[in-house]
């Protein structure tokens, strides 16, 4: 059942965004669930997208189409928009919902060990993609209370299907983030 509290998404400015988040009382927690997309091949055309959520409700999306680029950098892509969105707030409780476990994986697993050997991963070869790695290691330390969870794709899931019907959408054409 819908929401009924929910009102029209509209455009965001920084301004929007910043007044959303400053609503959030000290502490808060959110919830962003991202996804990445390359239709029709991969690589192919690719679009990003998360949505935050407080307490049931969305308050804030994101969707771009970022060129023509591999599924990986469009899974990636999303927590680096959300973590540099939310930067002004390192107070805020952060659960980050990936159907990615590449995404997962890699902030759960893998990070620390990539760092520790150079950069290189368990068949001692560069790791792809290291400078978003990098990017999304840096933004993640700004956050005490960050956690990554993957969530199964494709099984209905309201804000899971939500990131991935933007980031769909988003492959062909740029769209705006926007706040509920």
């Amino acid at each position: 059942m819908p929401n009924t509290n929910h009102y029209p998404a509209i455009d965001i400015t920084a301004d929007s965004l910043n007044d959303a988040l400053h609503l959030l009382p000290e502490g808060a927690a959110v919830s962003v669930f991202t996804d990445g997309a390359a239709e029709p091949s991969n690589p192919g055309p690719a679009g990003s997208a998360f949505v935050i959520v407080h307490e049931g409700t969305e308050i804030a999306t994101w969707s771009e189409h970022i060129g023509f680029t591999t599924n990986n950098i469009a899974e990636l892509t999303p927590a680096i928009r959300a973590l540099e969105l939310l930067s002004e707030r390192t107070d805020l409780t952060i659960s980050i919902f990936s159907d990615s476990q590449y995404l997962v994986n890699g902030m759960n697993q893998w990070l620390r060990t990539w760092k520790a050997t150079g950069w290189r991963n368990a068949a001692r070869k560069p790791v792809k993609n290291r400078e978003l790695w990098e990017r999304l290691d840096e933004l993640a330390n700004r956050f005490p209370t960050l956690e990554w969870r993957w969530i199964k794709g494709h099984i209905g899931h309201r804000w899971n299907e939500r990131a991935d019907g933007l980031a769909n959408a988003a492959t062909w054409k740029t769209t705006k983030a926007a706040v509920a």
